[in-house]
């Protein structure tokens, strides 16, 4: 049975596309396109009104990363999103909305072509600085420990929802200081960040990565093991890839067999502990997916991905 509250959400995402429409329909018309069958598909699944304006609302938020533009349908889509969690979320799970988040966000970051160039430029700037490199994967180990922390603590619920808000804070800071980085913290992330990249770029496809595994799977442990692998084990890779000397891989050049090990034998590890054997597996499909994939697909959104996928199987 509709509701009103239903109405109400269809009205505010008829507006939301109208709006954006009027502003810019070349920017837009072609992603609304794209995007029916997408949004289709995860009524159907989720059976949620509620998917409507946040899809809308992020997928013009996305469209609009790195300008002030960014911040009225960012405002709009976060406190929903926020009422939502204060009214429903003990009762409603973040499932569709994660999934929303996500799919809205990576279609416009394969669509759109200034934030595809983005991406090129990210993907073509990745190892020309070595302390860069390291440096920011020494922080992403750090915060990846710290969401492990959280999710093996709160369970599924209440870390789906802790996420939720984390990547949409994550998305607003990332906006914020690639405009603002005269202060001090904006200067550390900025000093973070690859040459000739704007700021967070790989971090919004590691996030909308994380949202995805986080909607799709179901179980605690498989959870965990992905973001041990996206956040730990990709860094590990990388900090051992750059700095010990080994063959190349066959089927990707650019990453070695060094990084792949450093990936897996930690990540196997891990996994075994909360899986046992069918961790490793997860651990192998990870360490291979991360050090296969390349752009435009990167490696943060296909490891959650695959391994979503192979959650289903195992």
């Amino acid at each position: 049975m509709i509701t009103i509250d239903d109405v109400a959400l269809v009205v505010l995402s008829l507006i939301a596309v109208s709006v954006s429409l009027a502003y810019n329909w070349r920017l837009f018309l072609r992603k609304y396109a794209i995007s029916i069958p997408v949004i289709a598909v995860i009524f159907f699944l989720y059976h949620s009104f509620l998917v409507f304006p946040i899809f809308v609302l992020s997928l013009i938020s996305a469209s609009m990363l790195y300008s002030l533009q960014f911040y009225l349908p960012f405002a709009v889509d976060f406190g929903l999103i926020l009422y939502f969690l204060v009214a429903y979320g003990k009762t409603h799970s973040a499932t569709p909305i994660d999934v929303t988040i996500s799919l809205a966000t990576i279609l416009v970051m394969l669509e759109d072509k200034r934030i595809r160039d983005f991406s090129h430029n990210n993907d073509q700037s990745r190892g020309i600085s070595k302390e860069r490199e390291i440096n920011r994967d020494y922080v992403q180990i750090g915060i990846g420990i710290i969401v492990l922390i959280f999710v093996l603590s709160l369970g599924l619920h209440d870390s789906a929802w802790l996420l939720t808000v984390a990547v949409l804070a994550l998305y607003l800071l990332g906006n914020y200081f690639s405009n603002n980085g005269t202060n001090y913290l904006g200067n550390f992330l900025n000093s973070l960040e690859r040459e000739s990249t704007p700021l967070g770029i790989g971090a919004i496809w590691l996030a909308a990565g994380l949202l995805l595994a986080v909607g799709i799977v179901g179980n605690l442990e498989v959870l965990a093991i992905i973001i041990f692998i996206l956040m730990v084990g990709d860094s590990l890779a990388t900090i051992i890839g750059s700095s010990v000397r080994s063959p190349k891989l066959p089927y990707n050049r650019r990453k070695s067999v060094a990084g792949l090990l450093a990936n897996f034998i930690p990540a196997a590890i891990f996994a075994f502990f909360l899986l046992g054997y069918a961790g490793i597996v997860f651990a192998a499909v990870g360490s291979v997916v991360e050090s296969a994939s390349r752009y435009p697909l990167d490696d943060n959104y296909m490891i959650p991905l695959v391994l979503a996928v192979t959650s289903f199987f195992i």
